[in-house]
């Protein structure tokens, strides 16, 4: 399992050198914020968003596949 959190990245150049799109059948990458690589490379990816409701006490996810 890989984590990769790209919030504090400013520039698209600055990903190549995180080796996100490695290829590896057994890995796991899980990405926040992938605003950055949307339109790098074709990706096969599960898409979580949550959500906070009622304060902050209850939260919800929705799932795209």
């Amino acid at each position: 399992i890989k984590h990769y959190d790209l919030f504090r990245i400013n520039k698209k150049e600055d990903i190549s050198s995180l080796d996100i799109f490695e290829k590896d059948d057994k890995l796991i990458t899980f990405i926040e914020w992938p605003q950055l690589i949307a339109d790098s490379q074709e990706i096969k990816s599960i898409d979580l968003t949550f959500s906070y409701l009622n304060d902050l006490n209850n939260r919800s996810v929705d799932i795209k596949v």
